[in-house]
């Protein structure tokens, strides 16, 4: 069984019919069938997949994950697929300032518990014009109501919100930021009874990567290149 994250468009969601599709969907059909393995692919929470590759009820997570000395202990990593990286989004109208002052002039928000979270601690500025939200969307809500000036979060991630119609007055505030701490490998995931499937999950990812078909599916889903 391979798991992916579950409500995270363009990454995986519902389409009117009820079936899913996305960016790691594709990825988890194009696995089952270079594998020639039966398999069934289920949409889940992101600590879900990480539980079930872990406890061996998924062989396989394709949930962008990043690799981390915890997840070390509890799971297998292929090789790395694409990067990520975390950038600013704020109104367009926003006057553009240096990243090191924005604390002193912005209400900053982030997702609790995460990368993003732990470098917005670190800025200089006053503790009350740092904000953390449980869930991206409420995150997302907060932008839209002025509660926060900009937000951080995964570059990616925030696609659907920019293409939205409640999004439209919003853009990305300048490049993704330039900070080891606020990126990473992302790769998929495997369980660690199953390692031979890592040495197939490579060979499938190499093959497509060699024939661009991997370029393609990039960009079918990202207006720019993640590799």
């Amino acid at each position: 069984m391979i798991g992916v994250t579950a409500a995270s468009p363009p990454f995986a969601s519902e389409d009117a019919n009820g079936v899913l599709q996305g960016f790691n969907v594709d990825i988890a059909h194009i696995l089952c069938q270079q594998i020639h393995q039966p398999c069934r692919i289920e949409a889940l929470p992101f600590a879900d997949v990480l539980k079930g590759v872990s406890d061996g009820s998924l062989t396989i997570g394709v949930a962008n994950v990043l690799r981390t000395p915890d997840r070390e202990q509890k799971m297998l990593f292929s090789r790395p697929i694409w990067r990520s990286t975390s950038s600013f989004v704020g109104r367009r109208t926003l006057e553009r300032l240096p990243i090191s002052s924005l604390r002193e002039h912005h209400v900053l928000c982030s997702v609790s518990d995460t990368r993003q979270s732990a470098w917005l601690a670190r800025l200089s500025g006053p503790k009350a014009h740092v904000r953390e939200y449980t869930h991206r969307n409420t995150l997302q809500d907060a932008l839209v109501e002025g509660a926060c000036d900009l937000a951080l979060l995964p570059t990616v991630n925030v696609l659907d919100f920019l293409n939205s119609e409640r999004g439209g007055a919003f853009d990305y505030y300048g490049p993704p930021v330039d900070e080891p701490a606020l990126s990473g490998d992302v790769h998929i995931i495997v369980t660690p009874s199953r390692p031979e499937v890592v040495k197939k999950v490579d060979a499938v990812m190499d093959a497509i990567g060699r024939d661009g078909s991997y370029r393609a599916l990039i960009y079918r889903y990202f207006p720019f290149d993640i590799l």
